[in-house]
């Protein structure tokens, strides 16, 4: 079964969140993603 399924690459995201639809928080949030 695992020769059906080819993993061509991984992609890794962050980001880093200051204020979203409000006032600028104190400690950023960081989001991410893989």
């Amino acid at each position: 079964m695992s020769e059906l399924i080819e993993v061509r690459s991984v992609l890794t995201q962050a980001e880093t969140i200051y204020h979203e639809f409000g006032p600028v928080s104190d400690k950023p949030l960081v989001r991410g993603a893989v």
